[in-house]
């Protein structure tokens, strides 16, 4: 997987669409749909304020979204998630944090409204789309009683210009990320390396020349971007490398010896 790259006319296409429902404050459901037919984004808005966000296939499921908030903690979702499998009724992942007294529904909000926000950054890097739009109340087919239970804010001009500012941030970072399939190692003691804010050194733990980024990106305690600009900034000052060809060969040797074959 490459780095993701949109083209400017889908972007320039894509802002134009959100700012005039905004401005014209509109009520209804803008459907995207991804060139590749794989990926479907359900955008409900009302009085052309964002409330909700569905896709066919998350980028940021809430309790990823918890985690890389900082708000819990990956062997905490993990007991929550077993908890919820054993349930002998049906029940709610925010539910059982709740009630376990690791968030509140203040977290949860926040959560889902940077969950939401991202998977509607997402939609920035395709190189096309198609969309629909239609008017009313969120149908109940797409968005059913979880996902109305809590509605978020999200202002449609500001993520527009978000997205337009990450684009010119990613020009940047694909100089030296041009595909999520690298695997990057530490090249300099991360002892000596500073603390840049953000749980910098945390982060430089999880590159341990065995994960590609795309792995690297999926286990970071911290949102996508901030770990791409952490991971850039490293190449950049020559404090980590990318594996060469001989290095991955190794890697996949001692992967398929310890039977990590999905890897």
């Amino acid at each position: 997987m490459t780095a993701p790259q949109a083209s400017e006319g889908c972007r320039e296409k894509l802002s134009e669409l959100f700012r005039s429902l905004e401005s014209a404050q509109r009520m209804g459901t803008l459907k995207l749909l991804a060139p590749d037919g794989e990926r479907t984004v359900y955008v409900y808005f009302n009085s052309g304020v964002i409330e909700f966000v569905k896709t066919s296939h998350h980028t940021a499921l809430l309790g990823r979204a918890l985690v890389k908030r900082r708000k819990i903690t990956e062997t905490q979702l993990k007991s929550a998630l077993h908890r919820q499998n054993q349930a002998p009724r049906p029940m709610r992942l925010g539910q059982i944090l709740i009630e376990g007294r690791l968030v509140t529904h203040e977290d949860i909000q926040k959560a889902l409204a940077w969950q939401m926000a991202e998977e509607v950054f997402a939609c920035f890097t395709w190189d096309s789309f198609t969309d629909t739009f239609s008017r009313g109340e969120p149908p109940l087919d797409i968005f059913d009683d979880e996902d109305r239970e809590y509605r978020v804010a999200l202002n449609p001009g500001s993520l527009c210009e978000e997205a337009e500012r990450r684009e010119r941030e990613l020009r940047s970072i694909r100089q030296f990320i041009p595909s999520f399939h690298d695997v990057c190692v530490i090249t300099t003691d991360s002892r000596l390396l500073g603390d840049g804010g953000g749980g910098e050194r945390e982060l430089i733990g999880f590159l341990d020349g065995r994960r590609d980024i795309e792995e690297y990106l999926e286990v970071l305690p911290a949102p996508d971007f901030v770990g791409l600009r952490i991971l850039a900034r490293l190449l950049r000052n020559g404090h980590a490398a990318r594996l060469d060809g001989d290095q991955l060969i190794q890697l996949g040797q001692e992967l398929e010896d310890s039977q990590e074959f999905r890897r």
